[in-house]
């Protein structure tokens, strides 16, 4: 396979031959601030096949809404990203931050619904949200922090 991929919307590409059949290949020495696109050839012997479908990393997640529930729980609820990257949103991961610390990963939603209940939270501190819609091809954009709330 070949692998190529862009960091400034595919006006300049950067080609890597993966060196086997491996259906999977790392890049390396990725700025973190840019979105990039990414593309698949087949190599055979008779030569590289024709491009995949550019891909991308999903926007972000929409409208959140955060709803205290009774017993130590929250309720979280989005809208799914405006954009998928090309690629179908396979989960969304879940981040936390208690008493306005530190972002810990939660949990990872992968019932393709976009909802879910967080339980065993302290009824004394209060939390915020951020999701991030993973793809097939990659995770995507976090979502910018919901409002603090306390659990009922």
């Amino acid at each position: 396979y070949r692998v190529r991929s862009a960091g400034d919307g595919g006006a300049t590409w950067q080609s890597a031959n993966t060196g086997g059949p491996s259906p999977s290949y790392v890049i390396v020495g990725l700025n973190g601030r840019l979105t990039y696109t990414v593309q698949v050839a087949a190599v055979t012997g008779a030569g590289q096949g024709a491009w995949s479908m550019p891909l991308s990393q999903p926007s972000a997640v929409r409208s959140i809404g955060v709803q205290a529930l009774p017993g130590g729980r929250i309720r979280l609820a989005w809208t799914a990203p405006a954009s998928t990257g090309g690629s179908p949103i396979n989960g969304y991961r879940i981040w936390m931050s208690t008493n306005g610390g530190g972002w810990v990963a939660q949990q990872i939603n992968r019932t393709g619904r976009m909802n879910t209940v967080i339980g065993g939270l302290s009824r004394l501190a209060t939390y915020r949200f951020m999701i991030q819609p993973l793809s097939v091809a990659w995770p995507g954009t976090i979502s910018a922090p919901t409002r603090a709330v306390r659990p009922g």
